[in-house]
């Protein structure tokens, strides 16, 4: 329990620290973007505005996820992060329509960056900003295997290559290229739109109660295959529950056993099940005498 309770308190730090990170960036984009009339500067503020967002609804996901369960949510409220991130999709997807929309629109007006030194100081806050948090980031994630930090890792990594892009839009401007800052804008809106997709796909299987893959349910079927008292596997369907599957498996076995010796099988194969998949929560199962 102690050592559940170590991992949340970093998890939560972790977060805590991408929110605080990003709203800083968030206010120096803004203002520097709307000054030096940066469409690329402007989409990046919404990118870290999309990242900060993230980071509240992961550690706003992590305090709920990590309440025990009752009896109301008997496997606890592992769900919660999904719901939250899909929500945050939506929100992703019609924020880099509107910035594409936007770009379009300053393109046919004519409307051009202007340079500011700022711009480039910005940028490269930035890019050392996400460094760190990406390094420290990476490391909790090795500890933890958290999937919500994974997720803070490879956006504060994605970050550092989109700041990139801004700062070389901010450099090409001096030179009197304008176009390549709204090429950059809408590479950054759909790189959004792309990330936003994704969470959708993944919030949306869990949501809908997407079974296993193939895969797992090989693994598992030839495990439970393994005692001779086992006939056949039947059926194995998981439920999700957050990051974990509630596993529910049909078994037939051979009827002579008495009622003590199929408990004893079945109390073996679960905690053999729990013990070596990390995703696994619980294993429900239903014996069919044969």
């Amino acid at each position: 329990m102690q050592n559940i309770s170590k991992k949340q308190n970093m998890i939560k730090k972790t977060t805590l620290l991408g929110v605080l990170g990003n709203l800083f960036l968030v206010v120096i984009k803004l203002i520097v973007g709307i000054i030096s009339n940066s469409q690329s500067m402007l989409a990046d503020a919404l990118h870290s505005i999309e990242d900060m967002m993230s980071s509240v609804v992961s550690y706003i996901a992590i305090k709920i996820s990590s309440k025990p369960s009752d009896k109301e949510h008997p496997y606890g409220h592992g769900k919660v992060e999904y719901t939250f991130s899909f929500l945050i999709s939506i929100i992703m997807i019609i924020v880099s329509i509107t910035m594409i929309k936007s770009t379009i629109s300053n393109i046919i007006s004519g409307v051009r960056i202007t340079f500011n030194i700022w711009m480039v100081f910005v940028c490269v806050v930035t890019i050392l900003i996400k460094i760190g948090l990406y390094i420290y980031s990476n490391r909790k994630y090795k500890l933890t295997k958290n999937i919500l930090i994974r997720a803070a890792r490879d956006d504060h990594r994605n970050d550092i290559f989109v700041t990139t892009s801004v700062l070389i839009s901010t450099i090409a401007s001096i030179f009197g290229i304008y176009y390549v800052d709204y090429i950059f804008s809408i590479i950054i809106s759909l790189f959004i739109a792309f990330v936003g997709i994704r969470i959708f796909k993944i919030s949306y299987m869990v949501l809908i109660d997407t079974n296993l893959s193939d895969e797992k349910i090989e693994d598992i079927t030839s495990k439970v295959n393994e005692y001779d008292e086992v006939k056949k596997v039947n059926m194995i369907i998981g439920k999700p529950v957050g990051e974990k599957y509630v596993i529910i498996l049909k078994i037939s076995m051979n009827k002579n056993l008495n009622v003590s010796n199929s408990h004893d099988i079945e109390s073996v194969i679960k905690r053999r099940l729990i013990k070596e998949n990390e995703y696994i929560e619980d294993v429900i199962i239903h014996v069919n005498p044969c």
